[in-house]
């Protein structure tokens, strides 16, 4: 028979009462305990019944881009997103747009542009833990230049 009150312990500090479902949204990522409680309401030694589990929430990544000073067109340039980081310390997988059709993928990745002009470059980090909140982006303007040209002038 069903069980006519719920207790359920998120693990962290809350407690939830309910049927034979409640949800609770952590505000952390980490590992917790849960715990739930049945009880029949018959008051006997045994009207109630206890489950435990322990569930891993994970904190998303935090993609961040950082580009050379000067950008300049047919220059081999380096794009660096070693200051991304994951509060779970997750390994990260990192997969580049440089916004010109061409992708890179690591933490420090090499492109050349072929044109001048302003391109979305688009980083994307991924801790691999198929949640919802696996990945996070960061985005910016790479505004490409001409390279200069050098002019001699002779008497």
């Amino acid at each position: 028979s069903a069980a006519d009150l719920v207790v359920s312990l998120g693990g962290d500090g809350t407690m939830l009462r309910g049927g034979p479902k409640v949800t609770h949204e952590y505000q952390q990522g980490g590992q917790y305990r849960v715990s739930v409680i049945t009880d029949d309401a018959q008051k006997t030694s045994c009207s109630t019944g206890t489950a435990e589990t322990f569930i891993t929430i994970n904190t998303p990544p935090q993609a961040h881009i950082s580009l050379p000073a000067h950008l300049q067109m047919n220059n081999v340039l380096e794009f660096n997103a070693s200051a991304s980081s994951d509060p779970d310390a997750d390994d990260l997988t990192y997969q580049w747009d440089f916004g010109d059709g061409e992708h890179g993928e690591g933490p420090i990745a090499a492109h050349a542009y072929q044109d001048r002009g302003s391109y979305q470059v688009k980083l994307t980090v991924d801790d691999n833990s198929e949640t919802s909140c696996s990945q996070s982006t960061d985005s910016t303007v790479a505004d490409v230049k001409s390279a200069p040209v050098a002019v001699m002038s002779i008497r």
